[in-house]
This record gives C-alpha cells, structure tokens and sequence, in this order.
C-alpha cells in the first residue's frame, strides 16, 4: 500500500529542502494525497551540462539526473507502475529505471528543483 502524505509538504519539494522528523529522517516526495516517494527510491546524480554556459560550463557539474526504480519501488501499487509504463514506457530502461535529466540552469540546485517538479508532474498524470 503505497505511504500516504498528510499534505504538509508541499509536492515536489527536495529532499535537501525537506524537514527532517525528530529522528533527522528526511520526508518523502509528495506526489498527490494519497502517494509518496520515499527518498531511498530516487538517486540523484550531477554531472557537466552540455551547450554553450560560459566559463563555468566544463569545470561544474550542474547538470542533474534523476533515476526513480519504478519495478522495485514500494511506493506505488501494480497499477500504478503499469499506467506509469503505458504512460512514459519511452523514458524507461529495460531495467526498469525512470531516468531524467535537467540542465536548463547554471545551479545544480535550481535543475534539481526543476527536476523533481517535472517528475512529481509526470507521475501524477
């Protein structure tokens, strides 16, 4: 059964920019009332962005990537994962990973933000 938010947070938020409970665990991605994604499910990772960007474009890695597990997520149900698939089957690997990358910024941070927004959109389709 896929972990319910109390609709504290507001959807999409980082987990960087989460409020930790008591115990200092980070709170999940709240993609509407009734689903969550906990942060153990999506790595990030950062990388150079390509393109022209100044001086600063091949020494900072502000590229960001985003990979969500949809087969061994616990968050969402069988249904979900396969709606999901028939929905955005094009951006998932044979294994099974959500993979998206944002780069339209300079701050590795705004393209993170950018990033969760565009997959908390894309879940909730």
């Amino acid at each position: 059964m896929p972990e319910q938010s109390c609709g504290l947070l507001p959807q999409g938020l980082l987990a960087d920019e989460r409020v930790g409970d008591q115990e200092g665990h980070r709170m999940p991605i709240v993609i509407n009332a009734f689903t969550s994604i906990p942060d153990a499910d999506i790595q990030f990772s950062a990388t150079r962005s390509t393109g022209p960007g100044g001086q600063n474009v091949n020494k900072v890695n502000s590229c960001v990537i985003l990979e969500f597990d949809l087969h061994l997520s616990s968050a969402l149900t069988s249904f979900q994962k396969r709606r999901i698939c028939n929905s955005v089957g094009s951006r998932i690997n044979k294994q099974g990973i959500l993979r998206m990358q944002a780069q339209r910024y300079r701050s590795q941070t705004a393209n993170r933000t950018e990033l969760v927004e565009r997959f908390v959109k894309l879940l909730q389709k």
